[in-house]
């Protein structure tokens, strides 16, 4: 039997303090998506409020599963700690804005592309010389970059959701 306050036969998690508890969104952000939803909050306010015009960097290791499959976690780590070193001060020297690293990805955001062009270039030229000094036989700290430019809402833990952080994601 449809519950009367949603017409659905299941409960929604509709607070959004408590979803983000879950760390996907701020809770404002939830309040606005809510609001949006519902009517309360115009697409163009949320736009406003939200959407922004930057280029965004993500890089993701190469060969990752397999590394963890044929030398284990800490092995994978020793990759991430590797990438992080190495690409890390390229992308603050390159002035990104926004910097954040998960699992073994990196994001980056900068205000035009050019820079983040640069970052990536400077981060693969680097890492072929840190493997040079550091070499791992088989499991060396290779990666792939994805850049995108244009319109990104600045939500969540990246600050950067839409069409183009989805597209960096896939060129990564």
């Amino acid at each position: 039997m449809p519950r009367p306050d949603t017409g659905f036969p299941f409960d929604l998690l509709d607070d959004p303090a408590e979803l983000a508890s879950f760390q996907g969104w701020s809770e404002p952000v939830y309040r606005d998506l809510i609001a949006l939803q519902a009517g309360s909050l115009s697409r163009e306010a949320f736009d406003e409020k939200y959407l922004r015009h930057s280029a965004v960097l993500v890089l993701d290791l190469t060969g990752f599963t397999e590394t963890t499959i044929r030398g284990g976690a800490p092995q994978s780590f020793l990759r991430i700690l590797d990438a992080q070193r190495v690409g890390l001060p390229v992308l603050l020297e390159r002035g990104a804005a926004f910097v954040r690293t998960f699992a073994d990805d990196i994001v980056a955001l900068f205000d035009d592309p050019g820079p983040a062009l640069d970052a990536a270039m400077d981060i693969h030229a680097r890492t072929w010389e840190y493997q040079k000094l550091h070499p791992r036989e088989h499991d060396p700290a290779e990666c792939c970059i994805g850049i995108g430019f244009g319109a990104i809402y600045a939500i969540g833990p990246n600050h950067a959701m839409g069409d183009e952080m989805n597209r960096a994601s896939k060129l990564g």
